[in-house]
């Protein structure tokens, strides 16, 4: 798919789309970062093609999707009460600990088209998914039963991100 890419920057300012072709910009300059997820990927095809070795590239964007998510278990402390934009560090799993009394999440951060999420509620506290509401818009979760849902005790909830509707949707849970 074509389209400009608002993660990749030309000297940090010009979007770059998949095909474009980029003469003259500093190694630097073209050194964006990409999200996990993101479609691009940056071949430098000539280094320092000056006499002057100022690091002058010509780079040319690639439609490649990297696996650049982190498929370790991750520990994440919450609090008690309402838990917003919970930040996923672009993990898959998270486990929670920290609660000594009920809690809720929101939403989550870091969400791409397809990203998966499972979180592991590890403490014996309920745990509510509250459906579309709190967190920032693109963070929020849908359970897909238009009203919150509450797990009991120790327990897991599976999600999925569609960028289609902007928000993690509620896969499953058990507990």
């Amino acid at each position: 798919t074509q389209g400009k890419c608002a993660e990749l920057k030309v000297n940090g300012t010009d979007d770059i789309a998949i095909g474009d072709y980029l003469a003259t910009y500093s190694e630097a300059g073209i050194a964006g970062k990409a999200r996990p997820g993101d479609m691009v990927f940056a071949i430098a095809l000539e280094a320092y093609a000056t006499d002057d070795s100022l690091g002058v590239i010509d780079a040319y964007i690639l439609p490649w999707r990297f696996p650049f998510v982190d498929r370790t278990i991750s520990g994440i402390t919450l609090a008690n009460g309402a838990n917003n934009d919970i930040d996923t560090s672009y993990k898959e799993f998270l486990r929670i600990t920290g609660p000594t009394a009920a809690f809720s999440i929101s939403g989550f951060t870091k969400g791409y088209d397809g990203a998966v999420l499972t979180v592991y509620n590890s403490v014996a506290f309920d745990m509510t998914i509250t459906n579309d509401a709190t967190s920032t818009a693109a963070n929020r979760i849908l359970t897909l039963t238009g009203a919150d849902v509450t797990l009991t005790g120790v327990s897991v909830a599976n999600f999925r991100y569609s960028s289609t509707d902007g928000r993690w949707i509620l896969l499953g849970t058990q507990g």
